[in-house]
This record gives C-alpha cells, structure tokens and sequence, in this order.
C-alpha cells in the first residue's frame, strides 16, 4: 500500500460504525446514523482514501453506502463468504466487532473487491421489504401475546391491532407488485424467478429488493 492512501475496513451495526484505518492501525467508532456518516466522511476528508470495504449487514449498510457514494468516496463490498475464508487462512478466528473491522480493511487491501450495486427501484423496495419484514414479525408477536389476554378490553384492543397490521401488510404487498410490474427488466426477472418450483411473490420481491445484482453473481457469492 502507498504510505500517502489508506484503506478502510466498516463493521456496520445496527447501532454503530466500527472504522479501522491501515497503514496506521487506526480504530475509530461512529453512530450509524446521518449525524455519524457526517462525521466518517469528514474525517476520511483528512486523509487519501484508496478504498473503503464492508460486508452486506442486512440492510444497514444501504443508508451509509449511499451517503459514502455521494461524497465521492470509493467504496468496495466484500463478500462474506470470501471474507471468512480470509481470516481463516490467516488463522485470525477470534470474532469481535473491531476485529472484523481491521480484517475487512486488510482484505479490501489485498484482494479484488467489487463496488456496490446502484439501483434506485432496489433499494425503494428494499425499504418496503424491511417494513413489511418488520409488520409481519410485529404481527407474529402480537398474535402470541393476545392468546394470553383474558380481559375483553385489551382482547378487542389487540384485534384491532393485528387487524390494522394486517391491512397495512398487503398495502405494502400491492405495492411491491405494482412496482415490479411497472419496471419491465424487473418484471422479466420476477417471472423467472416465480418460474423455479416452490418460488412466490414474497422471495422474488426479497431477491429483487435485496440482491439486486442476481443475475450477475454465481452460485457461491448467492449463497
């Protein structure tokens, strides 16, 4: 690596950014949220960011891939898989947020990367996957917890609750479908998708949302 550039590996969290710097070593911890981007990419103003590498972490990459994007900085996902393997080889086994930090920043200076998939309509429906992810485990929950309510009050209190979880679970559904329909490569896709034996609307709109770049992966960076 040149002494001038430095490369960045991101833990991301729920919660919070896990940053680590090479050459230096350096290890610095952001919120993730739009206060904590600010302050990542002000900082990565200091100095020559060569690459910056972090792993798909179920969505809570999106919003900081997207902001690290638009303030032009180079940014590279690792695939998991290949990631493991990595520190495997290098007989690093030992798991924690900062490690994984530095280990991401060594891979994505040593090894090919690729850059993020940009596709606006993907992550509109990832959004709307999320949310309807989130309805349908709120719904889950509920539905276990009013089994055990005796008084009627808080029985119709609940009906009406999953009731109103209900209907807004299939609004997002019948959005979700309409925006595949409207979008005619998406659309090609969903059919080949919902073709395979055992495939509904619910895992096409999930890989159309979520893995944008189906068709382009082979089956292990799928997997």
């Amino acid at each position: 690596m040149n002494q001038n550039q430095c490369v960045i590996g991101i833990d991301v969290c729920q919660a919070r950014l896990d940053v680590a710097v090479l050459p230096a070593g350096e290890i610095l911890q952001f919120d993730n949220d739009p206060a904590g981007w600010a302050a990542l990419i002000k900082r990565c103003g200091a100095w020559t960011v060569r690459a910056i590498g972090l792993e798909p972490s179920g969505g809570y990459e999106r919003p900081l891939v997207r902001a690290l994007r638009v303030a032009g900085l180079p940014v590279r996902l690792v695939n998991p898989y290949r990631l493991r393997q990595y520190a495997r080889a290098l007989g690093r086994l030992a798991k924690n947020d900062v490690a994984d930090a530095l280990m991401l920043a060594r891979f994505t200076d040593q090894l090919p990367t690729r850059a993020p998939h940009h596709d606006p309509l993907a992550e509109q429906m990832a959004q709307l996957i999320t949310a309807r992810r989130q309805l349908t485990e709120d719904r889950i929950r509920l539905d276990a917890q009013v089994r055990l309510v005796v008084d009627p009050l808080l029985r119709r209190m609940s009906g009406r609750r999953l009731k109103r979880i209900a209907a807004e679970i299939l609004l997002i559904e019948r959005r979700l479908t309409q925006l595949v329909a409207d979008d005619e490569a998406m659309a090609r896709k969903d059919r080949l998708i919902q073709s395979l034996k055992g495939a509904g609307p619910v895992l096409s709109q999930t890989l159309l949302g979520l893995v944008p770049e189906i068709d382009q992966l082979d089956r292990r960076q799928l997997a």
